[in-house]
């Protein structure tokens, strides 16, 4: 997407950061699998990448505009 491609060269870290937190939260890792997590104004879905990345399964996502998704 053109949106994601514009902030690659920024640095831009605000979905690694919120996954990171959330993973420090939850532990151990094993109720990551489970644990159900609702991403609210999901946009292109950068955060649910990173929180697949850091073990959690049962993802929402819900956004504005449903083109991003």
């Amino acid at each position: 997407m053109q949106y994601d491609s514009a902030l690659s060269g920024l640095a831009y870290v605000g979905p690694e950061k919120a996954a990171s937190k959330l993973a420090e939260l939850v532990m151990p890792e094993e109720e990551r699998k489970t644990l159900r997590v609702l991403d609210l104004a999901a946009g292109t879905g950068l955060v649910g990448e990173e929180l697949r990345k850091r073990g959690f399964q049962n993802l929402e996502a819900l956004g504005k505009k449903c083109g991003f998704l």
